[in-house]
């Protein structure tokens, strides 16, 4: 049977990629009309057992150090009408429609087809990748083969078309250290020896300036770019767009060792041969903003936005010679940011609002939706950003936000956005509710401040909590099991809330409660929550005396740091066995444990009359935790003279 298609691939040494190669493509492999064809070149890892549970054409031939030679060595296999390359690093990511190119009849006066493939650089951020055009179908009519000893490139024949395939391809993501070395020097020396016979050919400078590019040495890659740059520049028009892949390498070069003025001359020169170069325009803003001057970076993102709008009808979108750097979602998104934080801080802010709606809504451009609402009075707009968010997490930033910016603003303000959600499901439409409802007598918007507490995530710290929480804690008892249900971090960013929004009617009263509460505690969840009760209050205290020097913040309150060392100790003896601690207390990593470890072996050794011993742990805990070095000195010189 003659095949409508082949698929060959050449491998070696390929097991980190080629099941996820195989894998994309299995589903055309299964069709009775394609043969897939392995050309293994010498792999000592899992490689061949790998092809060889997607098909039967598996064949070795071993490495004889000529990439185009080996690739037609694959080709000489291929009986079908059609033959499609890919290699073991690369995916199909749409193969639905490589599906739909097989099952519609081939138009047969095309004999190469062309289609686009990202390169990735970076495995957790499949968003950021440069984009080229490459050719990988071609009618097999006995003659098409690859020439060139490195870079294997196809002779391949007029007309082309161009398909919509995509193809992903990881091979720069070093996944493997080894491999890769591996692979850049294979790659190297062999354009090292081309380049001794013919010093100055340009396509042999660009690739090792691309290869030392890619394995991230780029002085190295620099001064051989430049040289071919030069050399560009010395021909004819033709023939530098001819080599026009040389500005590309040479400009990356330039951007990453900071050459600023260098890249922005040749970007204008740049754009002057191909006004269509979009990475040029990039290149161009990119400079003139890290040298300060943001007008012109303006207007230069504004083109580069345009350009990558219109990039599928632009010539260079079917040039297969320049790989287009720039725009990826990552890049273009970062441009469109740019442009936003322009027209803000010019308080253009219907601009900024063009270019930020055109961007997806996340965590790091959140705020920049609310600040433009709220400053432009455009409330309702907030509970549209509401209504486009999916993500829960990404929700709950969303009203945080919100509330750490209107946290100043007057009560009529937050009123009239509060109100906004007060309709919605969810947790914070409570707070609203509660916030908002004026009418309500204190007993019921307890009731509702207590369900809206006891429905809290425990460690949750937000502002809208804190209001909750200051308002229970003004009208109820306080208790401990109130606070037992957050950790040390979370108790101390409350404490903090009260103290600089709630001072009068909220810190001072938590403040006197504590002073006066029994240390012994029959619950230990209770005991652990004075514990971290007493630490953020005693922490509060010693930074008052530091910003004013008025001791009395220290010495009035003596008494409550004695209650802290009493509670905390009891606490480190039910956490450690502290018996023989005075071996490992230097491993021990959280602050407060290790200062309450030190204060026990400081009172073991009184206790012995081991005074010497004793007053080192007392030294070494004040080191230890030096905010509260200045509390432990008045405490233990009052404790002396007792």
């Amino acid at each position: 049977m003659k095949y409508k298609l082949s698929i060959c691939m050449m491998v070696k040494n390929e097991e980190l990629h080629l099941k996820r190669c195989l894998d994309s493509i299995k589903e055309v492999v299964k069709r009775d009309d394609v043969e897939l064809i392995i050309v293994d070149t010498g792999s000592i890892d899992d490689t061949r057992a790998i092809a060889e549970q997607y098909t039967n054409k598996v064949y070795f031939k071993e490495w004889f150090h000529d990439f185009s030679g080996m690739r037609n060595v694959t080709l000489s296999y291929a009986t079908g009408e059609w033959i499609f390359i890919i290699d073991a690093d690369e995916t199909v990511e749409n193969i639905e429609v490589f599906n739909d190119f097989l099952d519609n009849k081939i138009n047969e006066s095309i004999k190469t087809y062309f289609v686009r493939e990202k390169n990735y650089v970076n495995i957790k951020n499949l968003d950021a990748y440069s984009m080229i055009i490459t050719p990988r179908f071609f009618y097999n009519d006995g003659s098409f083969k690859y020439e060139g000893t490195v870079h294997n490139q196809p002779i391949y024949k007029q007309p082309v078309a161009y398909l919509d395939i995509i193809l992903g391809h990881y091979g720069y993501i070093v996944l493997d250290k080894k491999i890769m070395d591996e692979k850049f020097n294979r790659t190297t020396q062999l354009l090292i020896k081309e380049l001794k016979k013919k010093p100055d050919d340009m396509y042999y400078l660009f690739q090792l300036a691309t290869s030392y590019n890619m394995h991230g040495d780029t002085e190295d890659s620099y001064e051989i770019s430049k040289k071919a740059y030069e050399l560009i520049m010395k021909c004819t028009k033709k023939q530098q767009i001819e080599g026009f892949a040389i500005f590309s390498v040479h400009l990356s070069n330039c951007l990453v060792l900071k050459k600023y003025n260098e890249v922005l001359d040749v970007s204008e020169k740049s754009i002057k041969l191909r006004e269509d170069y979009i990475d040029g325009y990039f290149y161009l803003l990119f400079s003139y903003e890290k040298l300060g001057n943001l007008d012109i970076a303006k207007k230069y993102a504004e083109i580069f936005i345009d350009l990558v709008k219109r990039f599928d009808t632009l010539p260079i979108s079917k040039d297969d010679s320049i790989a287009i750097y720039r725009t990826d979602r990552a890049t273009v998104n970062k441009i469109k940011f740019f442009l936003v934080k322009y027209y803000i801080n010019r308080n253009e802010h219907r601009n900024a609002l063009k270019y930020l709606n055109e961007n997806k809504i996340d965590s790091k451009n959140i705020n920049v939706f609310i600040d433009i609402y709220i400053e432009t009075n455009q409330y309702n707009k907030l509970k549209d950003l509401y209504y486009k968010i999916e993500d829960l997490d990404l929700k709950l930033i969303l009203f945080e936000k919100i509330e750490e910016k209107i946290d100043n603003y007057k009560p009529n303000k937050k009123k009239q956005i509060r109100s906004l959600f007060t309709d919605i499901n969810e947790d914070y439409s409570q707070f609203c509710r509660f916030s908002v409802d004026i009418n309500i007598n204190t007993e019921d918007k307890l009731i509702i401040a207590n369900k809206i507490f006891a429905n809290m995530k425990k460690n949750t710290t937000n502002l809208y909590y804190a209001e909750v929480m200051s308002f229970i804690c003004e009208n109820m008892t306080l208790n401990l099991s109130f606070f037992n249900k957050f950790n040390r971090s979370t108790t101390f960013y409350y404490l903090n809330y009260f103290y600089n929004n709630k001072y009068s009617e909220v810190y001072l009263k938590v403040f006197d409660w504590i002073k006066n509460i029994d240390a012994n505690q029959p619950s230990f969840k209770n005991e652990v929550a004075l514990k971290n009760l007493l630490e953020g209050i005693i922490l509060r205290m010693a930074s008052e005396y530091k910003n004013t020097g008025i001791e009395t913040a220290i010495s009035s309150n003596v008494f409550v740091f004695d209650k802290y060392i009493q509670v905390g100790l009891s606490v480190i003896n039910k956490l450690y066995i502290t018996k023989g601690m005075s071996l490992k207390y230097e491993y021990i990593a959280d602050v407060e444990s290790k200062f309450l470890i030190l204060m026990n072996l400081y009172y073991e050794n009184l206790n012995n009359a081991n005074t010497t011993a004793a007053l080192k742990y007392y030294k070494l805990a004040a080191e230890a935790y030096p905010e509260l070095a200045d509390f432990l000195a008045t405490f233990l010189k009052k404790e002396f003279i007792n």
